[in-house]
């Protein structure tokens, strides 16, 4: 069958057919998991700023002050004298 020319043309035909569908499919695929993979990177970027800008922005704990001031008001430790 491949000695006639009619054929010969149709596969090659089909070939390059076949061979452009599976490069668009191939395309498309890689299109949606990067365009998914953007979104998701958007979407933790947006949730990691909010948080970052509610920290900056909340009251800070009153414990958290006691124990700064606490070590700042501690006297240093004096080392003993030799005799």
């Amino acid at each position: 069958m491949g000695e006639v020319p009619q054929v010969a043309q149709l596969q090659e035909q089909l070939r390059g057919e076949v061979l452009e569908a599976g490069r668009k499919a191939m395309s498309a695929a890689a299109d949606r998991s990067m365009s998914a993979l953007a979104d998701t990177l958007s979407d933790r970027t947006s949730r990691l700023l909010e948080k970052a800008d509610q920290e900056e922005h909340a009251p800070q704990d009153e414990n958290e002050d006691a124990e700064y001031e606490g070590e700042e008001e501690r006297p240093e430790e004096e080392e003993p004298e030799a005799e």
